[in-house]
């Protein structure tokens, strides 16, 4: 009650015909009336409905501790008990008393948002479900972390270090953007550091998703009430506007002054929610520098600046994108010129003077020795700069045009780009009308020529086309080998990835060649643990196991998980591909108790960062299924097999490679099922594939042809069985010898044939 007067003569001061009509409601109606905050009536009939004690149970999972409440979920720290895997994840619970389908819809709307993000700055998505009285909940990461601003004060940061912390936050927010979510609630609370110092965001439940802005229902707030941080929230948010991307830039300018003051630029958490409008708009914003703190003065300049641009009223005068933000951040630190400040030459010169002192100072003494000297060289010395100046011009130029276009091929990449099973005909037409007209425009600058080449060689070999990939990864090699000394890293990375296609091709004494060669380059670049060796050390490991040398591919396979998973941050991914090739190793050597447990990790961390529809998941339950299927469990195969099949159809199209491989073991099912037709139809598609993908002399076709003349001949089809046993005992006596085991087996079968069809 005593908060009602004053808030009333508030509101005279902005609309007095409004207030005297609520005054006159007031003396007309119930004196009890707006007693109490109508927020308060929110947890009224919640008291009988208590959080979950510690022991108790969701689904498959056991309640350890509360971690926090919002304002319509409660979230626990829960262990998952059902025996299949042990893992602690942070659950997420409605409220009891809040699950109205509204709030429902909401925190679906959450769960399918975190579904979508697949980043190692963003908690992942494990599971959802249902409590046993129909609340809607999802298990997510646990994150052992601090808020951001307490990580930074509790281990005394220094500036740069600060900063870095938010460039990897807003690496976070731009991959949410790309998926178009905005996240709406960016606070320090909501940006969390673990003791490793990685970044991780959580709590997408206000986030927007961009193509729902004209959907008036994703509009509306819970209960009326507008969902957000008052001291964190844009101009646009508070007015209740749509939100935009630039409403989460301004949020994390807001985080970014927070860390370089210790304080946020203003204090609105008092504030009548009525008032918040009108109290943003008369706001003055100071600068960092500004603040009373030790390293006041560093921030003056390109900080004070790059806050108040992503801090603008205006949303059209904000950093257009976090990754615009996150440059200038990292410029700053590198000591270079910021997009946001004006490109003036005194400018460049500070930047230039700061990066380079004790040369600088240098100079000066000796500019002073050889002043006549430089004076009378001064015409000269004007030209020289305007050539640099040319020089740089042109440098930036290529890197822009660079830039540009290795997003767009990165975007259309169907496994390694941004837009999930890509459509294959748009990139495949896409590079067919580009590949020519972007290497002869590049004829002249050898280095992006050879960047373009590779490339357009791995898009051509993810889909499929491997001839193609081989003749522009070679080109990519001979351009880089005759610019750059070995070993360099570009190079390293380009005979690693021809070493990849010629393993494709069957080219593989070719292929562990430049694999080899990339890997002992990586070596000597490198200090293991790295990335690179990892991935080299991988690759040799999958080319020696295509050669039937799988005892030696199995010490390269435990390597390259062992450096995998000692590399500092997050590396899941591949961490999986380590883990389902170590396994196909063992599952080749017929170790298949210690090979199982290993597949179904890498398939389930491949689900969890990538999605049930990705190929890489597709290659894991193909390896699955074979391995269940020489163990003898036929249905759980059959299953898993056919699903990596239409994985790999739906995102790749029906003529992708990799489907042949399924294909080949879904045959074997079929046989063992005692359905011999099924059998010969699938491996006759297998071939079909192979013939189309791969030259005729491969050994996939051999092998392929090998089966199918096999199970031919078994149905009593003899002719048919005779043409595909000729065709791979021709390829086995040419490339293996007559003593072969394959050249053996297929001679047999061709007697066997023979003398049926002679009877």
């Amino acid at each position: 009650m005593e908060m009602r007067e004053p808030a009333l003569v508030d509101l005279e001061k902005e609309d007095l015909s409004l207030a005297v009509e609520v005054r006159s409601l007031l003396a007309a109606d119930d004196p009890g009336f707006l007693a109490e905050p109508a927020v308060a009536q929110l947890s009224l009939g919640q008291e009988d409905n208590p959080e979950l004690l510690p022991g108790a149970t969701v689904g498959p999972y056991c309640i350890a501790e509360t971690l926090g409440e919002g304002g319509m979920g409660i979230v626990y720290l829960a262990d998952r008990v059902d025996e299949q895997f042990e893992r602690r994840v942070a659950l997420k619970i409605i409220k009891r008393g809040m699950d109205t389908n509204r709030v429902i819809r909401r925190f679906q709307a959450e769960r399918q948002i975190l579904a979508s993000l697949a980043h190692p700055n963003i908690a992942l998505l494990y599971d959802g479900g249902m409590t046993d009285d129909g609340v809607p909940y999802f298990s997510m990461e646990y994150v052992d972390g601090l808020p951001i601003d307490k990580y930074c004060e509790e281990n005394s940061l220094p500036l740069a270090e600060r900063i870095k912390l938010l460039c990897e936050a807003c690496a976070a927010v731009q991959h949410a953007h790309r998926n178009l979510v905005v996240h709406g609630d960016l606070k320090p609370s909501n940006v969390l550091v673990t003791r490793e110092g990685k970044v991780k965001l959580l709590d997408f439940g206000i986030a927007t998703l961009l193509d729902d802005r004209n959907n008036p229902e994703a509009q509306q707030t819970l209960l009326g009430l507008r969902a957000l941080t008052p001291n964190y929230a844009s101009p646009e948010q508070i007015r209740g506007e749509p939100m935009t991307t630039v409403s989460d830039v301004w949020s994390l300018g807001i985080l970014l002054n927070v860390l370089l003051t210790g304080k946020c630029p203003y204090d609105l958490t008092e504030v009548p929610l009525h008032r918040l409008s009108s109290v943003m708009d008369d706001l003055s914003l100071p600068k960092p520098s500004a603040t009373p703190v030790d390293w006041a003065r560093k921030l003056r300049g390109d900080l004070d600046t790059i806050v108040q641009v992503a801090m603008h009223p205006d949303p059209t005068r904000r950093y257009p994108t976090t990754v615009a933000m996150a440059g200038d951040l990292r410029d700053h630190l590198a000591g270079l010129p910021i997009s946001a400040r004006r490109d003036n030459m005194g400018y460049r010169a500070r930047k230039f003077i700061r990066r380079n002192r004790l040369g600088v100072g240098a100079t000066v003494a000796t500019f002073v020795v050889l002043l006549g000297f430089a004076l009378a060289m001064g015409r000269q010395a004007n030209e020289i700069e305007h050539q640099n100046t040319e020089i740089v011009l042109q440098r930036d130029r290529a890197e822009e045009v660079t830039a540009v276009l290795v997003d767009m091929f990165d975007v259309s990449d169907p496994i390694h780009g941004s837009v999930a099973g890509g459509d294959t005909l748009r990139v495949l037409d896409f590079l067919r009308l580009n590949e020519e007209r972007l290497t002869n425009e590049l004829s002249d600058q050898p280095d992006l020529n050879a960047t373009f080449c590779h490339l357009m060689s791995r898009l051509y070999g993810n889909l499929g086309h491997y001839d193609r990939a081989l003749v522009l990864i070679q080109k990519a090699v001979s351009l880089r080998s005759e610019f750059k000394e070995s070993p360099d890293p570009e190079l390293a990375g380009s005979f690693d990835y021809l070493g990849t296609v010629l393993d494709r091709l069957g080219k593989t004494t070719e292929a562990e060649q430049n694999i080899r060669r990339a890997l002992e380059m990586r070596r000597e670049l490198y200090r293991a643990p790295h990335g690179d060796i990892a991935e080299s050390l991988n690759n040799l490991a999958w080319s020696l196991s295509n050669q039937d040398r799988n005892e030696e591919s199995l010490p390269l396979d435990k390597e390259a998980l062992a450096m995998r998973r000692a590399l500092p941050g997050e590396h899941s991914t591949e961490i999986a591909q380590s883990l389902n090739n170590l396994a196909s190793s063992l599952l080749y050597l017929d170790r298949l108790e210690e090979a199982e447990p290993m597949f179904r990790e890498a398939l389930e961390i491949r689900q969890a960062n990538l999605g049930g529809d990705h190929p890489y998941v597709a290659n894991t339950m193909n390896n699955l299924g074979r391995l269940l299927l020489d163990m003898g469990n036929l249905a759980a195969a059959d299953s898993l097999l056919s699903g990596a099949i239409d994985i790999w159809t739906r995102t790749l199209g029906p003529n992708y490679p990799r489907i042949s491989s399924g294909l080949v073991n879904l045959s074997l099912v079929a046989e063992q099922q005692l359905d011999l037709e099924r059998a010969i139809s699938t491996m006759a598609r297998a071939l079909e594939i192979d013939r189309a993908a791969l030259p005729d002399d491969h050994p996939f076709v051999a092998q392929d042809c090998l089966e199918l003349g096999r199970l031919t001949l078994a149905a009593g089809r003899t002719d048919d069985a005779l043409i595909h046993l000729r065709q791979a005992h021709v390829y086995y006596l040419e490339n293996s010898g007559p003593e072969d085991d394959e050249t053996r087996r297929a001679a047999d079968l061709i007697t066997q044939a023979e003398e049926r069809s002679d009877s």
